[in-house]
């Protein structure tokens, strides 16, 4: 038979104390899961005032604002983005990456309008509009746009087709995909600049910003 002596002094003193282990135990179980529950709340609650402010009008962090197209267009672009949401390694082990597009404005002095962004899966059937209404970016201003891991739809060839326009003539902002996805304990990641499509622009003022640094290189 086991001594006292053989086991740890606080469970001794649970054990002579029946009804308080219970006590305890019972406000543990129901004790995670309200924390857990509040928590969700207030999660849900930030994301509700973020939204909330945007329909308003106020500046996201990210460097956009909802806004309306401008009246006098005077440049635009539609813009082919390769996105891969997996790849073959290996000896044909599919790799599931995360997605994120970044649109960023170049122009130091003028905004431009994010009119369009859409999401493409591998036959070019449209999987996602990610605009409710334009999207209006500030001078340096930069987005992004989330494609998560957990998201195969788009499969390997899956793209995202961008819209843009101006009212006065900008510099071209740089659209591109960045890639990203775990192999064991490491990480690969690459990018994939894109192709404009079409153009539309009333004068010869809009230019690409000057490419001081050789393309970004899979890692």
């Amino acid at each position: 038979m086991p001594r006292e002596s053989d086991f740890p002094d606080w469970l001794l003193w649970l054990l002579r104390h029946p009804l308080l282990t219970i006590f305890v135990s019972v406000a543990v179980v129901l004790g995670i899961p309200a924390i857990l529950a509040l928590y969700l709340d207030y999660r849900i609650a930030s994301l509700e005032e973020r939204r909330a402010a945007l329909q308003a009008g106020d500046r996201d962090p990210s460097g956009a604002v909802p806004a309306d197209l401008p009246r006098d267009i005077v440049a635009g672009q539609t813009v082919y983005v390769p996105l891969y949401s997996h790849v073959f390694e290996g000896e044909g082990r599919r790799l599931e990456l995360a997605g994120t597009l970044s649109v960023r404005n170049t122009d130091a002095k003028h905004a431009l309008t994010i009119s369009a962004v859409r999401y493409y899966d591998t036959s070019g059937e449209l999987v996602r509009d990610y605009l409710e209404r334009p999207l209006r970016l500030n001078p340096l201003g930069s987005t992004e746009f989330l494609v998560p891991q957990s998201d195969t739809s788009g499969g390997s060839g899956a793209n995202f087709i961008v819209e843009w326009v101006a009212d006065e003539p900008v510099l071209v902002p740089i659209i591109e995909a960045v890639m990203v996805g775990r192999i064991g304990t490491g990480v690969t990641s690459f990018v994939r600049a894109g192709q404009v499509i079409d153009e539309f622009r009333t004068s010869g003022d809009v230019t690409t910003p000057p490419e001081d640094a050789p393309p970004a290189q899979g890692q």
